[in-house]
């Protein structure tokens, strides 16, 4: 679970160093990243939410494992087996978007840098 945590906070940190590379202004970049980590963190919750009364566990579980929050959530008493069995493939797809964050954003600064 540590691990989860240690990933979420570098996705925060990716966002931020992403849009911070493309947005000429701090304050829009803030913004910007801001807004996204709180639809990544927040938007999943709602198909949480909805299991079992409009969506199958299944569907609900595949909607929401990508975020931070509804899987640390899912370790309290009561979880679904359902969004257990993908925390591999949160942790995996946390990953993969930090890494490609910072790819994006090393080829942005690369290019910003020797426009001068």
């Amino acid at each position: 679970m540590a691990i989860s945590r240690l990933l979420a906070v570098l996705f925060c940190c990716m966002v931020g160093l992403t849009f911070s590379s493309f947005m000429n202004n701090t304050a829009r970049a803030t913004v910007g990243a801001c807004l996204t980590v709180a639809a990544v963190f927040v938007l999943p919750l709602f198909a949480w939410f909805a299991a079992g009364d409009q969506l199958s566990e299944r569907v609900a579980a595949m909607l929401a494992y990508v975020s931070p929050l509804v899987v640390a959530l899912n370790e309290l008493p009561g979880g679904w087996d359902a969004l257990r069995d993908l925390y591999a493939l949160h942790l995996w797809t946390m990953s993969l978007a930090c890494a490609a964050m910072l790819a994006v954003a090393w080829v942005r600064l690369n290019v910003l840098l020797r426009q001068g």
